[in-house]
């Protein structure tokens, strides 16, 4: 089951969970949540980090 977590994880959210971590840290739903934003916080660009602290609302509803 750690082997399709790790998978999914990577093929929805693009990036790297091992299944060692995955066994070794026994992370909750909720804390494992944290570590894939983390993650994928860690790799943005800049402009992508601007687009969500400041979005278009112009394009909003």
């Amino acid at each position: 089951m750690a082997t399709q977590i790790a998978a999914r994880i990577r093929t929805r959210f693009g990036i790297e969970v091992s299944v060692v971590e995955l066994l070794r840290r026994r992370w909750t739903l909720a804390e494992l949540a944290g570590e894939v934003q983390r993650r994928q916080l860690a790799l943005a660009s800049r402009d992508d980090l601007r687009a969500i602290a400041e979005p278009d609302w112009r394009t909003s509803g």
